[in-house]
């Protein structure tokens, strides 16, 4: 059984995993699909109309307030069942 704290685990394994992750971008990259792909994506950011900060930050809290508000309903709505479920002897 191998050790952790065996060089071979500590530097062998993330080094191979790297240069193995390395060589399937690099393969993948020249592809010529996924290459025609990344380029028409490419192409398609630069036409990207980015936000204001202003926009960002009222977008942002538009968001946090639905997600508390959705937590709201949803907590009631599981108080509500535990409650009407112990109520009936459902569940104790």
């Amino acid at each position: 059984m191998a050790r952790v704290d065996d060089p071979f685990i500590v530097f062998g394994v993330p080094g191979v995993l790297l240069l193995l992750g390395i060589w399937i971008s690099y393969r993948a990259v020249n592809i010529m699909r996924f290459a025609d792909f990344l380029i028409g994506v490419e192409a398609e950011m630069y036409k990207v109309t980015w936000p204001t900060r202003v926009e960002l930050v009222r977008s942002s809290m538009v968001v946090m307030v639905v997600i508390f508000f959705l937590a709201t309903v949803l907590a009631s709505y599981d108080l509500f069942w535990r409650v009407l479920l112990s109520f009936i002897g459902v569940v104790s």
